[in-house]
């Protein structure tokens, strides 16, 4: 593998037209395809070859999911100060093999929405992509769009990796931060955890850029570069918009969305009073993820070169409108750090209102409880209130407070060619950290030569069946 390190992606995207995302030595990664949350027998299962079900044809107008207007009056977005529009700062958002029609795509979603026109720049640091991927495509679309959406006058740079593996994709998060500039770097992709994790989070070591990670759409399942202590990790819920109001009618942990006890990161002393487990908990926040509350996204298939509307959901709804909040951070004076955390887990400690919303029901098999859990972390934002946290002094980590595991030999890190009332918290139940367990095997979805390792990597999208 030429002292690379590759993680392959399996995309959940229904839109793909490849079955497995086939690296370039060859190897396929395991599939992890989903049409949506609760489609039944036109869910395909993880691991199972895709079923030989017609994958839903777009739309020629937006469908049943929620609009930018919607999303954003649920979470107080349109409440924020109106020169907080992300205006002054530069929102990266990292994605494999991009789109041909990103722009395009991207006027079409503001024309339909009465949102400002704006001009992307997109890069490609390590080359051109050489094939065509529909479902990187339409995670692209649906990133862009709705980081967009909630922060209008933020520069967006679109950092496109030739391809889903590891290296590449990192080697775009450097150029994002040393090139770019970039205040918030957005990442909708992510791995099963990995011996050797912990080389990697230097990548995100950068004060001044806040990084921000969708956690997942496996159940209960700890994903990486989440799970890095450096990262802000975006949960998933249900959300109940009322029609009339706008208001949120209810929200609910999502079924699927990750979350648990990292077997690898330890504690990290902004969780300390929060997170009762030796090890990082993730998530830390959450959004609107399940496919059925989801949300409407423009795009046209690079392989069909059919343009429509689909709905979306997935943690990479939450990934890129929490990456655009802290964008809005830094237009408000707030400049975006990696002290984020810090800063939002102090405000807490009096009470989540009135910086969150406490999401108090529904499970992932963590179950959803008042105060910080291991579904939807300390819960949903209030935009405005958010928005407005002011900056602390930068911190160049995370103090961390030592887990007692098993010593493991960690991975070299991958050669990269360029550089309102308190809300009461009880005490949550601790549930054991996992010690760490050997790379998995090829049957896995991982394989180990030497001291490499790799696994399945995909991007956290979800596309729901319209019926």
């Amino acid at each position: 593998m030429k002292n690379k390190i590759l993680l392959f992606v399996a995309l959940v995207l229904a839109l793909a037209p490849l079955v497995t995302a086939q690296a370039s030595d060859g190897v396929s990664s395991p599939i992890k395809w989903k049409y949506g949350y609760g489609d039944g027998s036109k869910a395909n299962m993880i691991g199972s070859q895709r079923r030989q079900d017609v994958p839903p044809s777009l739309t020629t107008s937006p469908g049943t999911g929620y609009s930018p207007a919607q999303i954003a009056g649920a979470y107080g977005f349109n409440l924020t100060n109106t020169s907080g529009n992300g205006s002054g700062s530069v929102l990266a958002i990292v994605v494999a093999y991009g789109s041909a029609t990103i722009q395009s795509d991207l006027n079409v979603f503001c024309s339909q929405y009465g949102l400002p026109a704006t001009s992307l720049s997109i890069v490609y640091p390590s080359g051109q992509p050489r094939e065509k991927n529909s479902g990187w495509s339409a995670e692209t679309m649906l990133d862009v769009e709705w980081s967009h959406a909630m922060a209008p006058g933020a520069k967006i740079v679109v950092v496109v990796s030739p391809d889903d593996s590891l290296n590449n994709l990192l080697t775009a998060v450097n150029y994002a931060v040393a090139t770019s500039k970039a205040d918030v770097v957005s990442m909708s992709w992510g791995t099963q955890e990995f011996i050797g994790e912990l080389a990697s989070d230097s990548h995100f070591n950068h004060p001044g850029t806040s990084f921000v990670a969708a956690a997942g759409d496996t159940a209960g399942v700890v994903d990486w570069p989440a799970a890095s202590p450096y990262v802000l990790a975006v949960g998933g819920t249900s959300l109940q918009i009322n029609s009339l109001s706008g208001s949120i009618t209810s929200e609910t942990a999502w079924g699927s969305g990750g979350g648990g006890v990292s077997r690898y990161e330890q504690l990290p002393s902004f969780q300390a009073g929060f997170n009762v487990n030796s090890g990082r908990g993730i998530p830390d926040v959450s959004y609107v993820a399940d496919p059925y509350t989801g949300v409407n996204v423009y795009l046209t298939d690079p392989v069909s070169q059919t343009g429509g509307w689909a709905v979306y959901g997935g943690t990479s709804v939450g990934a890129p409108q929490w990456a655009a909040l802290l964008a809005r951070r830094k237009s408000l004076g707030n400049a975006g750090s990696a002290a984020f955390q810090t800063s939002l887990y102090a405000k807490c400690n009096s009470g989540f209102s009135p910086w969150l919303r406490d999401i108090t029901s529904g499970s992932n098999g963590h179950p959803a409880v008042i105060g910080y859990d291991l579904c939807t972390g300390l819960g949903s934002p209030n935009a405005a209130q958010i928005a407005s946290i002011p900056s602390v002094a930068s911190i160049s980590s995370p103090t961390l407070i030592p887990m007692h595991a098993p010593t493991v030999t960690p991975l070299p890190a991958p050669v990269i060619s360029n550089p309102s009332s308190p809300t009461p918290m009880p005490s949550a139940t601790p549930i054991p950290s996992p010690s760490p367990s050997p790379t998995p095997p090829p049957s896995q979805g991982g394989k180990a030569s030497g001291n490499q390792t790799w696994g399945s990597w995909w991007s956290y999208g979800y596309f729901r069946w319209e019926r």
